[in-house]
């Protein structure tokens, strides 16, 4: 009771409750450190200026029973530390005097003393009511604020309770302001709103919400009546280029292994909430084909910092060669799916190359055929190719033992005509060196191996040729040369139930031949005749046979050159009559390489003078002085030194006794009567003879 005092004013400053500004020079910190005056007007002034205006202390008047309030905005930066080291203190005086001691000082306080009003947000959230994290546009949100009471008593002055959606530095009011309630210490009150994002902002990243506190009496704490929250836009990933690890260019037997990446472009997802799929497309040709693709679920490189997924395209008989695109997309967590992203390499010619793999050629397992017969070899697990079929590829050999290859049947037909032996005489392999062309025109070769085995007919081992001299003959015994095999070509016992026949003979005017048992006997036709025959002999078990040649070379004797003395048989000369004889004519040599120029002449006689022989010539000059019977002995030498020597007889006459007979025509004279018919004159011929 009593007199309400006037012409107050209102004391008040702003201090560091912890002087972090004003250290003492061993760290240590007093406190309530002045850092500003607070003025009329709401002004303030510090070490930094005057900030509002005022001139002064703020004046005040009390009434009874009434609230008398004032507030000053300032700035946290006036106090090293902010909000939570500032100090207000106030005290209402009059008659304020520094010359004297009479002041009068009614009341003073500091805003650390109680009791504490301090009205606040406990909770802003923002959440999709569709209960995804983040939100699409078209989604509703729920918005909800808890604004408590953390003062030491119980608050019923009122207040305004607001929602915001913030957009960039626009607030938009969301709905209608709500009172505060009274509230009792410690308790709070809850505002609730729903939020349509449909005309959100498309490329937002985040959608911000606020809630503001106003209109409260004698808050200690405004710091708090204010809270934002933002809820990320969920949007629409971004898919890099797939990357090819490794070479990329493969084979059938390996596999085109791919690195893909995604950008969120939110703070909704990332690499591990977001789900790849890759495809892959021959070069150009948009048939994109998830075959053979596998990988993609498991996240790597998330430790190093380089978060990626990897796959793998493993080819399959139905891709072609040549060059593919590859491509990927990403879905994120909530469904949006990432545009297709293609590498089609550097300039559009394909992200990898399947390379035509060459057709393979599989000796295992060796076939067995029999020696000399026509047999079919399946080529089924062969000859293999990943990308063309069996019958569509071309067979080749150049192989004398490679008769033919049907692409229809798959089968190669092949006939060997002996058994490979090796050095001690055991069978080995036989081989066909193949060449295998694929539908795009690659080649590759190889070898397939055989176990040649016998089949079941008799066998011949290779004849030696047979020489026989010109006039000659020969035996060869050929049981040794002959073996046997069973049908299943295990070997049969012996040689002795084999018959051996001539079969041919393809010059049989040279040579004959016979075969008794397994003797073959050959003889030769003209004792001069020379050079070569064939003989063919066939080897018989009864059922099956077989035929070999045997070479038979007739050789050149050296034959002495002959005379024909039936030249000079009754040879008559008168004493001292000359006689010449071609001698050289008469001579002959059977050795086509002998020339009878060559051929030399030996003449004895005598005396020897009565027969001369020129060599140059080739001519006998035979002249006697003495009548009777002269041998004359011709020994003629090839040039060999094989000789022969001849000897005729010459008779030389001086006179002869003269015989005349009409019946003996060996008289000296013959007489023969013509036209001696009776009636007629007789003529007759009258022969000389000598």
């Amino acid at each position: 009771s009593g007199t309400t005092a006037t012409g107050l004013k209102l004391y008040a400053a702003v201090a560091e409750e912890t002087c972090n500004s004003h250290a003492y020079t061993d760290g240590t910190r007093g406190g309530n450190c002045w850092e500003a005056w607070l003025l009329d007007g709401g002004g303030y002034t510090s070490n930094s200026g005057n900030v509002g205006g005022g001139t002064g202390f703020q004046s005040i008047t009390l009434y009874a029973n009434q609230w008398t309030n004032y507030t000053w905005t300032v700035s946290n930066s006036l106090v090293n530390g902010g909000f939570s080291n500032m100090n207000t203190i106030a005290a209402i005086y009059s008659g304020w005097s520094t010359s004297s001691a009479d002041e009068n000082v009614y009341h003073a306080t500091d805003s650390t003393m109680g009791p504490l009003v301090d009205i606040g947000v406990e909770d802003l959230s923002v959440t999709n009511a569709g209960g995804f994290a983040g939100y699409v546009n078209g989604d509703l949100l729920s918005v909800s604020a808890l604004i408590s009471n953390f003062g030491d008593e119980g608050y019923s002055d009122g207040g305004v309770i607001t929602l915001y959606r913030v957009d960039g530095t626009q607030e938009h009011q969301i709905g209608t302001p709500t009172q505060l309630n009274t509230l009792a210490s410690g308790s709070g009150q809850t505002i609730q709103a729903t939020v349509d994002t449909t005309d959100f902002t498309a490329n937002a990243y985040d959608a911000k919400f606020r809630v503001r506190i106003t209109n409260l009496v004698a808050d200690k704490n405004s710091g708090n009546n204010v809270a934002t929250e933002t809820l990320d836009h969920d949007m629409v990933p971004i898919a890099y280029t797939p990357t090819m690890i490794g070479s990329n260019s493969i084979d059938r037997s390996s596999v085109a292994q791919i690195e893909v990446k995604a950008q969120s472009m939110d703070g909704v997802d990332n690499m591990s909430s977001m789900t790849p799929a890759v495809e892959f497309s021959a070069n150009g040709q948009d048939a994109w084909t998830t075959s053979g693709v596998t990988g993609g679920e498991i996240i790597l490189g998330v430790a190093a910092g380089n978060p990626r997924y990897e796959f793998f395209i493993e080819p399959d008989d139905t891709m072609s060669s040549g060059m593919y695109d590859v491509r990927v997309k990403f879905t994120d967590a909530r469904g949006q799916e990432s545009a297709w992203v293609v590498n089609d390499g550097t300039s559009g010619e394909g992200a990898f190359e399947l390379l035509n793999t060459k057709p393979m050629i599989t000796v295992d397992p060796v076939p067995s055929v029999k020696v000399d017969v026509e047999t079919q070899v399946s080529l089924v697990g062969h000859v293999y190719d990943e990308e063309t079929d069996l019958e569509d590829l071309i067979i080749t050999s150049t192989s004398d033992s490679f008769l033919g290859w049907d692409p229809v049947t798959g089968m190669m037909t092949v006939q060997f005509s002996k058994i490979q032996r090796d050095s001690d005489g055991s069978p080995t392999q036989s081989s066909i060196y193949l060449s295998v062309t694929d539908e795009e025109g690659d080649t590759t070769g190889g070898t397939l191996l055989f176990n040649v085995i016998e089949n079941g007919m008799p066998r011949w081992s290779p004849l030696s040729p047979v020489n026989i001299d010109e006039g000659g003959s020969s035996t060869v015994f050929l049981k040794n040369m002959l073996s046997d095999s069973n049908q299943d070509g295990t070997p049969a016992n012996g040689v002795d139930h084999l018959s051996i026949a001539i079969v041919g003979i393809d010059n049989s005017e040279l040579l004959s031949a016979s075969v008794t048992g397994f003797n073959l006997v050959i003889e030769t036709i003209d004792d001069d005749a020379t050079g070569e025959a064939t003989l063919t002999l066939r080897a018989s078990d009864g059922i099956q046979f077989s035929e070999t040649t045997m070479k038979v070379y007739v050789q050149n004797v050296n034959d002495a050159p002959v005379l024909d003395i039936s030249a000079f048989e009754g040879i008559s000369l008168y004493k001292g009559e000359q006689k010449v004889i071609d001698l050289r004519s008469h001579l002959s040599d059977a050795d086509a390489d002998q020339e009878i120029v060559d051929i030399y002449v030996n003449i004895a006689a005598s005396p020897q003078i009565a027969a001369l022989y020129s060599m140059q010539s080739g001519i006998l000059t035979l002249q006697w002085e003495e009548p009777g019977s002269h041998d004359v002995t011709v020994t003629i030498v090839d040039d060999e030194d094989e000789s022969s020597t001849y000897t005729f007889t010459v008779e030389v006459i001086s006179h002869l006794p003269l015989t005349v007979s009409k019946e003996d025509s060996d008289a000296n004279v013959y007489l023969v009567a013509i036209d001696d018919r009776i009636g007629r004159v007789a003529n007759y011929m009258m022969t000389h003879l000598l």
